[in-house]
């Protein structure tokens, strides 16, 4: 029997998709302000492995979710322009996607992603060289960005980011253990509702989404689905997808900020935003422009000038 990821669909008849992919730990239910919105399209809000009411056999992974997500699309929705909105895991998905499938593709949106390079790319610094006007037009392509006549012998790169590679991997599992800690010797003790008040603040959302964020969240999956997100490093290749918008909250994680700078130096033809005092979820808190964003870019593949947003040039 084909594996496949739960979803909620509306307006099924509509010839173009918009696939929303949630956070973290969280489920289709965070995109309760854009259901109804999007009248004109066939909305499909899905449930990652191990999150919400998608129940297979099957282990999270970024690329057990990218392939099921491929699946849907040239399954399910064949013949139908498809564009993504994806937060945090979400987003970090949609850019594994734009590596392995860019042509199934229309239109991509992330918000709040966290990402590395591969180590490659931080040994030769081949971001800083790379000229970005003579990239872009023609058909989507994907180039390495290291050379070969560059500074390094590239098996003395390759020595060099193995032990890098294994060094982080370390630090990873170090700081894995230290949360499982934390979590024995004092969340463990602690009322199961102070977690939860806990993520609330992490996300920026209010109390009365108190009951759906217990539902969601379940500690054990945490640390298997934050090793998974820590581990992942953007493909060290060049990708001219032509429709990619990158948005970030000025109230997020510096390393939110970073992982923006990341992707537009692998994906040139995209564009950033930054979002005034938006934090993670701002697809709930500020909903009414987080949608005006999405129609618009899906609509003219580019932003206009807005209140409370700015256009980023990071690299």
């Amino acid at each position: 029997m084909e594996k496949k990821l739960y979803y909620i669909e509306e307006g099924r008849k509509n010839k173009e998709v918009i696939l929303f992919i949630h956070s973290n730990l969280l489920g289709s239910w965070i995109w309760e302000k854009q259901r109804k919105q999007f009248n004109n399209y066939h909305c499909i809000y899905l449930d990652l492995i191990e999150h919400g009411k998608t129940q297979i056999d099957m282990n999270f992974s970024i690329k057990n979710c990218v392939e099921l997500i491929k699946n849907l699309i040239t399954n399910d929705l064949k013949g139908k322009k498809v564009h993504l909105v994806g937060i945090a895991i979400g987003g970090v998905i949609i850019v594994d996607l734009l590596y392995k499938y860019p042509n199934i593709i229309e239109t991509a949106i992330i918000s709040g992603v966290n990402v590395k390079n591969e180590v490659v790319d931080e040994i030769t610094n081949r971001n800083n060289v790379v000229d970005f006007n003579k990239r872009g037009g023609g058909d989507v392509i994907c180039e390495t960005t290291v050379n070969k006549e560059d500074q390094m012998d590239i098996e003395d790169i390759n020595e060099i980011a193995i032990k890098i590679e294994n060094d982080e991997n370390k630090r990873i599992e170090e700081l894995l253990n230290g949360m499982k800690e934390c979590r024995i010797s004092i969340l463990d003790k602690k009322h199961p509702n102070f977690i939860i008040r806990g993520f609330l603040a992490e996300y920026g959302i209010g109390k009365e989404y108190f009951d759906r964020l217990k539902l969601s969240v379940n500690v054990d999956n945490f640390f298997k689905i934050t090793e998974e997100h820590l581990k992942y490093r953007v493909p060290n290749k060049i990708n001219n997808f032509p429709n990619l918008l990158i948005l970030y909250g000025t109230k997020e994680y510096p390393k939110v900020v970073d992982s923006a700078k990341i992707i537009q130096n692998h994906f040139p033809r995209s564009q950033v935003f930054s979002i005034y005092r938006a934090i993670h979820l701002w697809n709930i808190i500020n909903y009414k422009l987080f949608n005006e964003i999405i129609f618009e870019f899906i609509k003219d593949k580019a932003m206009k000038n807005k209140d409370f947003i700015e256009k980023e040039y990071l690299f």
